[in-house]
């Protein structure tokens, strides 16, 4: 009897040891299977978060812009009168930390340009466009206090032929421009351009500038997690907010980056994600220098002018 009790026994072990074995994987898998779906939904969401946090910030620029046309087609802003302008658009600028400047120009020339610096607002005047041109400064350094008047001096500038006076001047509504270099700061970002209209006059343009990499600053505060990596092309594929890689890091490095195309060494690996990728909507899995990665494409493109990808 003993030998059959030992071989019922050594069985049962290998049966219990069997079921062990198939419910252990079977909560591996479901351990798994939801590890993965938790990964697709969070992904979805931080791509969604990305996504509302661009319309939110650039929308909100366009309705300023709406707000100062409206005073300038109500004759309640005049940038004929600095100091007056000044004093009604200063405090809307200071609410906020994602305009880094805002254009002021009329078809005869003169303009009107307020710039950030910091945390500074400057002004600017500008008469006689073209070769004569003249500008005065004024700085505010503190809300509330007068601003100090620089002299006059020459500069070589007609507002007229940039890119965002020629696209305010040619749209009968507001729209966002192709990424360019600013004049000024000589930094990349888009603009979002207004004509002020009266019947068919064209009083002026309005228009508030972004730099792509105040846009890339922001991306990076609001990634989900240490690791995460956010990527904004253009139409073209041109790199419009960069990953939080150690290559950019710097400033110089950044400026450098923007506005190139995808196919450049330092972006190699993101162009192959995106041109991987679909745009379905879909989350999909890579290995990406060693490890598993999650990925997402989607379409930015609600804004008038704006026709993006975001990874």
């Amino acid at each position: 009897m003993l030998p059959i009790r030992r071989l019922l026994l050594r069985d049962l072990l290998v049966l219990m040891a069997g079921l062990s074995a198939v419910i252990l994987g079977l909560s591996w898998w479901s351990q798994q299977h939801a590890l993965a779906h938790q990964a697709d939904v969070r992904t979805q969401t931080a791509l969604h978060h990305l996504d509302e946090g661009l319309r939110q910030k650039l929308g909100d620029a366009q309705t300023l812009g709406e707000v100062v046309r409206g005073w300038w087609l109500e004759r309640a802003l005049d940038p004929a009168r600095p100091g007056e302008a000044a004093r009604m658009i200063l405090p809307m600028l200071n609410a906020q930390r994602s305009i880094t400047s805002l254009n002021l120009a009329q078809p005869e020339g003169p303009a009107l340009l307020f710039l950030r610096l910091g945390d500074i607002w400057s002004m600017r005047e500008l008469i006689q466009p073209g070769p004569g041109a003249r500008i005065r400064w004024y700085r505010f350094d503190r809300p509330g206090d007068p601003p100090k008047v620089e002299p006059w001096t020459p500069m070589d500038y007609d507002p007229r032929t940039r890119p965002w006076y020629q696209a305010g001047a040619a749209s009968p509504t507001p729209s966002w421009t192709e990424p360019y270099v600013f004049y000024t700061t000589r930094d990349p970002g888009i603009t979002c351009t207004l004509p002020v209209r009266a019947a068919r006059d064209l009083r002026g343009v309005v228009a508030l500038d972004f730099l792509l990499d105040d846009l890339t600053a922001q991306v990076w505060a609001a990634q989900p997690t240490l690791r995460s990596r956010c990527l904004v092309v253009d139409a073209q594929d041109r790199v419009l907010i960069l990953p939080n890689d150690p290559a950019f890091q710097t400033t110089e490095a950044r400026r450098s980056a923007f506005l190139k195309p995808l196919s450049q060494d330092s972006l190699a690996i993101q162009s192959g994600i995106l041109a991987a990728a679909t745009q379905g909507g879909e989350p999909f899995r890579l290995r990406l220098v060693g490890e598993l990665m999650l990925g997402l494409v989607t379409t930015f493109q609600d804004l008038p002018g704006i026709r993006w990808r975001l990874l």
